[in-house]
């Protein structure tokens, strides 16, 4: 199975929009997607401004992906 990820959005408040990059956990169609762990403990994020619409699809993308 080649690996599939997604993406989740969480606004932070103000004008902030977090953009994590998101992983399928196991192999069985209906297996949920979990925040992919980076080799420290974090996660695979990025912090990109509610009205900066280039860089918030890029980072979509990016995490779509799997290059977040």
């Amino acid at each position: 199975m080649a690996q599939r990820h997604g993406v989740r959005l969480n606004w932070l408040g103000d004008d902030d929009i977090i953009v994590a990059q998101t992983v399928k956990s196991g192999t069985a169609q209906n297996a949920p997607y979990r925040i992919d762990p980076r080799g420290d403990g974090g996660s695979r994020e990025a912090i990109v401004k509610y009205n900066d619409d280039e860089g918030l699809l890029k980072a979509i993308r990016n995490a779509l992906n799997g290059e977040l």
